[in-house]
């Protein structure tokens, strides 16, 4: 919340969205920072197809092209679809799913302040989200993931839902140099399924 009121004064007005220049080839590039701390830089698909109103977006909406995929800006709203890992108890799997979220626009501009703040922010962003995907994708892992994520001296609660809000949660607090490490032991395991490492 403290980053996300931080940055409000840079917030493009909403009554100025609706005018953002997009393009996914020679479009500049954008931030959108949530009330949660998430902070992903992607581009506007296209602009002249933002302003139809549907029955879930009644003021119409802007389509976002970001590394981890497509999300629709909900003007009437100022929210957001952002990937967060879900579960269900019942046959214990879990999955990447999203949550809407406030959210606010931000101009790039390379080399400016902001930009310089919200880079690393935006880059620890898809690293969060790549080791979403891998525990999505290989369950097995997830307890060990868990375990890597671990600050202090927390005890994984019983149930699946809490161990996913505690995944949630430390890859919140993690420290940046643990993603980059993580990640690329991630990769590793990926690329030569032999490799027990992880699960060790």
């Amino acid at each position: 919340m403290i980053m996300f009121e931080f940055f409000k004064k840079e917030f493009v007005p909403k009554e100025n969205i609706p005018r953002l220049r997009g393009g996914e080839i020679r479009g500049p590039q954008y931030y959108v920072v949530t009330k949660e701390h998430d902070v992903m830089c992607g581009k506007l698909q296209v602009q002249w197809a933002s302003h139809e109103p549907t029955s879930c977006f009644r003021q119409g909406f802007e389509p976002f092209r970001f590394p981890h995929g497509k999300s629709k800006f909900c003007l009437s709203t100022l929210t957001i679809s952002v990937p967060r890992l879900e579960c269900s108890e019942k046959s214990g799997s879990i999955w990447v799913g999203s949550e809407r979220i406030e959210a606010g626009i931000i101009r790039r501009n390379e080399g400016s302040e902001v930009s310089m703040r919200l880079n690393p922010l935006a880059k620890r962003f898809e690293l969060q989200n790549y080791i979403r995907n891998f525990v999505a994708r290989n369950q097995a892992l997830f307890p060990t993931v868990l375990a890597l994520l671990e600050v202090g001296n927390c005890k994984t609660p019983p149930t699946l839902r809490e161990r996913v809000n505690l995944f949630e949660w430390r890859l919140k607090l993690a420290q940046d140099t643990l993603f980059t490490d993580l990640v690329g032991s991630l990769k590793m395991d990926a690329l030569d399924p032999a490799r027990q490492s992880l699960a060790a």
